[in-house]
This record gives structure tokens, C-alpha cells and sequence, in this order.
């Protein structure tokens, strides 16, 4: 069996982390950096790295703090949301970059961080 411990992307800075705390309401646990050799080692980058920690129930999230945007890509997260009107608020309060797209007869919502990491966002069905 195979289970997800955690999920690390790259952001320019640490504006991204009120996309975390405050648009998904993840809580900040835990921060560390990466030293050079080790950053070479995995990344090909040598640099010192600072990483944030975010968890939400069974969801963690490590932030790769590089001073640089993302470059737009195919890569994504799909997140499922309790209430995505509230979400849709939460996201125009800060900013957040909101991409709404028509398929299939239905509207699909796409939103990409201050960095320009692109999150797909489900509504968890009702039961």
C-alpha cells in the first residue's frame, strides 16, 4: 500500500504561507532549512533552502521558500473543500488568482498561488 506522507513545492516567499493559513485554513507547524551540500545533493541547486511546514487532518505541505515565481506548468494539486463559495471569498480578499473553466457542462475552479502554483479545487460531495 502506498500513502502520501507529504506534498513540497516551490514558492517565491513567504506571502505564500497566508494561502495556507488563511485561504485553507492550514496551521504553520514547523519550519527548517536544508544546507547546501544537501540542497546539491537532492536538487542540483546549491544553495541553503528554508522550508515551511503546513498540516491540515491528514494533509502536509512543505514549502520550499526560493525566492523565485513558478514557472506555469501542467503540474497541479487537486484539494477538496468543505464550501467553495466561502473559498471563492477568501481568495478575492487576498488576491488570489481565481480560474473558473466550463466543461462538460459544469465549472471547473482553478486557483494558483502568489508564487503561480496552480491548485485544482473540488467541493467535498454532500452525503
Amino acid at each position: 500500500m502506498v500513502k502520501v506522507n507529504h506534498i513540497a513545492i516551490q514558492v517565491k516567499n513567504k506571502k505564500d504561507e497566508l494561502f495556507f493559513t488563511e485561504i485553507l485554513g492550514m496551521e504553520k507547524v514547523g519550519n527548517f532549512k536544508i544546507a547546501p551540500h544537501l540542497s546539491e545533493a537532492i536538487f542540483k541547486k546549491k544553495r541553503t533552502i528554508e522550508v515551511t511546514i503546513f498540516v491540515k487532518d491528514n494533509f502536509k505541505i512543505e514549502l520550499f521558500i526560493t525566492g523565485r515565481r513558478v514557472v506555469p506548468s501542467f503540474n497541479h494539486i487537486c484539494l477538496e473543500i468543505p464550501d467553495r463559495k466561502s473559498f471563492i471569498e477568501r481568495c478575492k480578499k487576498y488576491g488570489i488568482e481565481i480560474i473558473l473553466v466550463k466543461r462538460k457542462g459544469k465549472e471547473s475552479l482553478f486557483v494558483r498561488d502568489f508564487s503561480g502554483n496552480l491548485f485544482e479545487i473540488k467541493q467535498v460531495p454532500s452525503k
